[in-house]
């Protein structure tokens, strides 16, 4: 299994229309599998929330039972470490649950400002870069 799947580029040459393209297809042909698509802004808004309302458990428990996890614009955890830590620790459980990762970002994983530690958990699995020919 090649997870995560991650989907690198520059600005513009349609990486979140890949995934929700990903997802619509997901959907149709799996549907038993429980799919989450979201952005990491917003998964980080849940993220702190949960913790500043003592909802960590429940905020686990959401993303417990997934099938296929969709996360875009991953560089948004650059240079944000507790956000990293955050997503780490999910995405180490969702790893070990066997659950598919798709990510996207706007460049590679080492040029990024993510942690050297998210940095690592993330090479695990296959980048696929995209870009407009011409």
């Amino acid at each position: 299994c090649f997870c995560p799947v991650i989907i690198y580029g520059k600005s513009g040459v349609g990486k979140s229309h890949l995934l929700r393209a990903s997802e619509k297809l997901i959907r149709s042909n799996y549907s038993e599998n429980n799919i989450l698509y979201i952005t990491a802004e917003v998964f980080c808004r849940k993220f702190i929330s949960s913790i500043q309302e003592c909802k960590y458990r429940e905020f686990k428990q959401e993303y417990r039972n997934l099938g296929v996890f969709i996360i875009d614009y991953i560089q948004d955890l650059s240079g944000k470490e507790v956000k990293c830590k955050g997503f780490g620790y999910m995405f180490d459980e969702l790893y070990d649950n066997n659950v598919a990762i798709l990510l996207s970002m706007d460049r590679e994983i080492y040029s990024s400002e993510l942690t050297e530690r998210l940095c690592s958990r993330l090479s695990r699995g296959v980048m696929i870069e995209i870009g407009v020919n011409g």
